[in-house]
């Protein structure tokens, strides 16, 4: 049975994405691994991968079974499914739609991996309740900014309620360094992460996907 990891984040802007795509590829040189994309109103984690291989459904007499599509990364292949697969036009679902269909992908598609990584939306909107039924461990990606931080409590204490255990933080956007003398820049409030959950790395302002520690 495949490890779960949600990787979640207070609001959007923090880089969640991104971390979510790089850990997904630095798992995938030793592990088969599986990106889930269930941020249903702002799917886009298909724009930083490569699809090789377009998702199938299965039709049975009761039931279907979706088979994830494959994208690649730096040569390492990702089994991955997204909302945006299907559309990316806006969905003018009513409440409770969206964790119904978060529920019905959960129940339909036909993992084969080892890690399945959750990129998740930020908040703690029920699409993201919904998920965590089935999460093991949740990594928090947090910028290092005051108002980033009030909202990432917030999914702490939902993640607390749900008993969904936290491996760690990383701390996105933590410097840039200067191309020219090599100083190390702070771009926001000069804090760090958040207070009691171990930071796993801080990860500079850089061009592309970073290169992830994920052990």
């Amino acid at each position: 049975m495949s490890r779960v990891i949600a990787t979640v984040s207070g609001k959007g802007g923090t880089g969640k994405t991104t971390a979510s795509v790089a850990m997904a590829r630095s798992l995938a040189e030793r592990y088969k691994v599986g990106l889930f994309d269930i941020d249903i109103s702002g799917a886009n984690s298909h724009r930083l991968l490569n699809i090789v291989k377009s998702y199938d459904v299965i039709k049975g007499e009761d039931d279907m079974k979706i088979i994830p599509a494959v994208a690649e990364v730096d040569g390492r292949q990702i089994q991955f499914m997204s909302i945006a697969l299907v559309s990316e036009s806006y969905l003018g679902w009513k409440p409770g739609e969206y964790s119904d269909f978060v529920e019905q992908l959960f129940n339909s598609v036909k993992w084969d991996v080892d890690f399945l990584i959750l990129d998740a939306p930020p908040g703690t909107h029920e699409e993201l309740i919904t998920a965590l039924k089935y999460v093991d461990v949740a990594v928090l990606v947090v910028i290092p900014a005051q108002l980033a931080h009030l909202d990432a409590r917030r999914t702490l204490e939902l993640l607390s309620d749900l008993e969904v255990p936290v491996a760690g933080q990383y701390i996105n956007f933590a410097y840039a360094v200067c191309p020219q003398c090599g100083t190390r820049i702070q771009l926001f409030d000069n804090i760090d992460g958040i207070e009691g959950i171990p930071v796993i790395e801080r990860i500079p302002f850089v061009r592309g996907l970073p290169n992830l520690d994920v052990d």
